[in-house]
């Protein structure tokens, strides 16, 4: 199992088809995908633009909210809970209604040097943001 930290800040930057979360040494740690038709995708629909950048945010806000710094919401139209999908190469985070809001990939160099491992801790961790983002302050 690696012991790898992922130090923050964490940022999301925009891309192409949506926005993505590194860490501060530059790791790729979640994709956001956006379209604005709600194509639907492996199964699952995607966030529009506007939802993705705000997913992006919160992943990114992730490290400050695991301790208790700061506070969030989820986007308009995502909803908890959260679950994590094992898709061979990559974990697929989707809220309830089947929204996917996350993708972390693992063992793909152009998407980042994640490990299974890593990759599955970070999807584990994206799947809890709503019980981070719904807790009493």
């Amino acid at each position: 199992m690696s012991n790898r930290r992922f130090p923050p800040p964490w940022t999301a930057d925009q891309m192409a088809a949506g926005f993505r979360v590194a860490d501060a040494t530059g790791c790729m740690l979640a994709y956001c995908y956006g379209d604005s038709t709600g194509y639907r995708s492996t199964g699952s629909v995607m966030m529009s633009p506007d939802q993705a950048k705000a997913m992006a945010e919160l992943i990114a806000s992730l490290p400050d909210l695991m301790h208790g710094i700061g506070s969030a919401t989820l986007p308009p139209g995502v909803q908890g809970p959260f679950e994590v999908e094992d898709r061979r190469s990559w974990f697929s985070v989707t809220d309830a209604s089947g929204i996917r809001v996350a993708a972390v990939y693992f063992g793909d160099a152009e998407a980042g040097t994640l490990t299974r491992d890593e990759a599955r801790r970070i999807a584990a961790g994206v799947s809890r943001l709503p019980d981070w983002v719904e807790r009493p302050q």
